[in-house]
Formats: C-alpha cells, structure tokens, sequence
C-alpha cells in the first residue's frame, strides 16, 4: 500500500483513478451504443418511416419487415435504440404560392371554402366569439405540410380561416371525411 504524505496527493490520486474508471465506463457504453446504432436504422422516405438493418446472413443493409430480412427472409436484429436518417427530403420550408396559383384554385372552387361551402369576405356569426368575423382565405394543404412537404398546386385547396384552423394537421382519407369532421368541430352539422 503506497503511504501518502500530505491529503492533497491522496485526494489527487483518488480522484485520477475516479477519472479513468469513469472514462473506460463511458468510453465502453459508447462503443456499445454505436454498434447497436449501426445495426438498425429508422430511415425516412418522404413521411414514411422504414426500418432498414444488416442482415446477419448476407451483410447487406435491407429493410425489415414484419420482423423479417427482406434479402434473406432471416429474422431481423432486435434493437432498443436506433439511428435516424432520411433518404428523400423536401425543402425545408414552404415558399409562397405563385398569385396565378392562387386565382387558379380560387376560380376552380367559386370563391367559395373547400370545406364548408361558405364565401370569402362575407360575414359570419361566430359563436365563440359572440359577434361576426370576416372569412379570410387560407391556403390548406390536403395532405399537411408537416408530413409530406408537397408545396405544389394539386395538394392545395382554398379553405376558409375557420375551416383551416379546426383541420390543423390532421390527414383524412377522403374529402368528404374531413368536411365531415371539421363541421362537426364546428358546430354546423
């Protein structure tokens, strides 16, 4: 045993060997953590989300699915953790609408919402609010911006303000589910 001579070498040294246990404790997790990482692999494709791993058979990188390798149909690696990547991106933000864009879809749809039917710039009486609002035109995208970044023409239709803020983000499958849901939020059906 090594005799010390005054606290300070002691605290010293106990706290070197305190750093070193502690570095190869974490140095060790990480190396844990990047080989669990590089075998499994949350891969993005638009709005889709796709568990891509390596194949213990055949060493490729593959998609998983139901559980399966789908080069080698072997069963996939299970993992905890994984790591995140997109393949396809979109920009990363919406640009303005072109204004022919613009009278285009509001030509197409009478002037009047996609959702409720109501025209733009008329009054109406709000309940919420207890007094009338103006209807303001608001660009909605079909499918939200949020899951597909598709800024184009044929995933924009004109909804009212109201309209546009009871849909939020929300996806329906059909037009007429999400008329249906956003006047129920309404209150108009």
């Amino acid at each position: 045993m090594q005799r010390f001579d005054n606290i300070t070498e002691r605290h010293e040294k106990a706290l070197d060997m305190h750093v070193r246990i502690c570095y190869k404790y974490i140095s060790t997790k990480v190396k844990e953590g990047l080989k669990m990482a590089s075998k499994v692999v949350k891969t993005f494709y638009g709005s889709t989300a796709i568990y891509r791993a390596q194949c213990p058979s055949c060493k490729s990188m593959s998609f998983v699915i139901d559980g399966l390798m789908s080069c080698c149909d072997v069963e996939a690696p299970k993992a905890t953790s994984f790591r995140k990547k997109r393949v396809s991106t979109s920009e990363s933000r919406r640009h303005q609408l072109p204004k022919e864009l613009k009278r285009k879809i509001l030509i197409a749809q009478d002037n009047k919402c996609i959702y409720c039917g109501h025209v733009f710039g008329e009054r109406y009486w709000h309940p919420g609010k207890s007094r009338f609002v103006k209807l303001r035109v608001h660009y909605d995208h079909l499918v939200p911006w949020s899951y597909s970044g598709n800024n184009s023409g044929n995933n924009i239709a004109a909804a009212c303000n109201l309209c546009n803020m009871a849909k939020s983000d929300l996806m329906f499958n059909s037009l007429d589910e999400a008329r249906v849901y956003i006047l129920n939020k309404r209150g108009l059906l």
